[in-house]
């Protein structure tokens, strides 16, 4: 084998390689159901957070649970304290002003992230190409009796079924996270994300909290 086809191996192998890494980073992207519309960080801020106060507000209180939860492990992962609401904090009362300073103050926390759902939407479904599904058979295809020959078989063709598929309409939630500084009470990092509703509600949350945090940190907030 001459240099020039040792070189030309080498070549597609790293093609191949990269192709993967690609591919890899496309399925990871694409997982994903959270999409981020926008966000906002206060120009003149130079701070890092170090001991965030997490408030989900939330009607269900599951719901409340899951979502600071998530932040407290993701923020954690980033070396920052976190301290969640619902331990502390009563249902109902996440948006009182009071009662959040002197829970923050007496945690020590030096900034309070909020996140709330600001509207939901339903999308219509799609109709898709008609497609034929034959029908399934009691027995095993080598047993079947209409297999035996072609005429059996071309007749038995008749009992295909057509079928219209429809595609779900999606449901999809626009929230929004706002972070504020304790010692100024200035916003100072907000954003707007959209995330699609799945049936692995953990999952979907994972996602947006990794957003948000992922967005923070671009933000050098975190």
């Amino acid at each position: 084998m001459n240099v020039i086809q040792l070189g030309e191996r080498k070549t597609m192998t790293i093609s191949k390689r990269l192709m993967g890494l690609a591919l890899i980073g496309f399925l990871a992207t694409a997982c994903s159901s959270t999409t981020l519309k926008g966000s906002w960080v206060k120009p003149d801020y130079t701070s890092k957070i170090e001991n965030v106060y997490i408030i989900a507000i939330a009607k269900d209180g599951d719901f409340r649970m899951l979502f600071e939860e998530a932040f407290k492990r993701q923020l954690s992962g980033q070396g920052i304290l976190v301290v969640t609401s619902h331990n502390n904090l009563p249902k109902d009362q996440e948006d009182n002003r009071e009662r959040i300073i002197q829970a923050m103050n007496a945690n020590g926390c030096d900034s309070v992230l909020l996140t709330k759902l600001d509207r939901k939407r339903k999308d219509e479904g799609t109709m898709g190409p008609e497609i034929k599904v034959v029908q399934v058979t009691p027995i095993p295809l080598y047993q079947d009796p209409l297999y035996n020959n072609w005429g059996d078989y071309y007749y038995q063709s008749y009992g295909v079924v057509n079928i219209q598929p429809t595609t779900p309409g999606a449901v999809t939630f626009t929230l929004e996270s706002v972070l504020y500084d304790l010692k100024t009470e200035e916003r100072i990092w907000s954003a707007q994300l959209e995330i699609v509703e799945e049936i692995d509600i953990k999952k979907m949350i994972e996602d947006y909290v990794n957003a948000v945090t992922g967005n923070l940190k671009g933000q050098g907030l975190i």
